[in-house]
């Protein structure tokens, strides 16, 4: 069953598949990558935003920083048009290529819309990758308190919330340099194992919500 997940601690575990088996990040990835081939995105669109927003935080929050879904990742394009009709200030991430740091830039419910209507290949030929984002030469780049960050991952650990990106690192550097009082992981019921090898300089999310 789909649910939220959240602990005081996040301590050091051994990495395992579903069936114990010791695994490494790289046949995680691999593996979580397989099972989302098959996972249906448009069901759960509502689902997501329903979790979040019984969330004291979300309520209390006043800027929302979230990434625009592509592909097999849960969709989060109804929860930022929910946010803004909740009168949250988005913030939207940015970054000049794959390998490069990632920062945040407000972006208003008009822009957000415009960077939708783009096609994956205007950002694949001018980024080098198809994820809708803001202009990094023409944004500018926010540097106050984040109240709640809605963060992305291939898995996430039930044990002590830990996340395995996609190996460039954004999230683990972005969270250790800036002021974000709350994170949240998004996930399909799929991605969630139940501990898995990580190492010093991964980060691990506040609670995780899967849908």
């Amino acid at each position: 069953m789909a649910g939220t997940f959240m602990n005081t601690t996040c301590s050091s575990s051994s990495s395992t598949s579903e069936k114990g088996t010791t695994i490494g990040k790289e046949a995680i990835r691999a593996m979580i990558k397989a099972k989302l081939k098959t996972q249906p995105r448009e069901i759960i669109n509502d689902a997501l935003y329903e979790k979040i927003a019984l969330m004291s935080e979300y309520k209390n929050a006043q800027t929302i920083a979230v990434f625009i879904s592509v592909h097999k990742e849960v969709d989060t394009r109804r929860f930022i048009e929910k946010a803004y009709e909740d009168g949250k200030q988005v913030l939207i991430p940015f970054w000049t290529s794959p390998e490069g740091d990632m920062e945040m830039t407000t972006v208003g419910l008009n822009e957000y819309r415009e960077l939708l209507s783009k096609p994956s290949a205007y950002y694949k030929e001018k980024y080098n990758h198809s994820i809708p984002m803001p202009d990094p030469e023409s944004s500018s780049v926010y540097t106050t308190k984040i109240d709640v960050a809605i963060i992305p991952g291939l898995a996430f650990s039930r044990l002590n919330r830990h996340r395995i990106g996609y190996g460039y690192g954004h999230y683990d550097r972005f969270l250790k340099t800036h002021d974000v009082l709350f994170t949240v992981g998004v996930c399909f019921e799929c991605q969630l194992l139940d501990s898995f090898d990580f190492d010093d300089f991964d980060v691990c999310v506040d609670t995780i919500i899967s849908v």
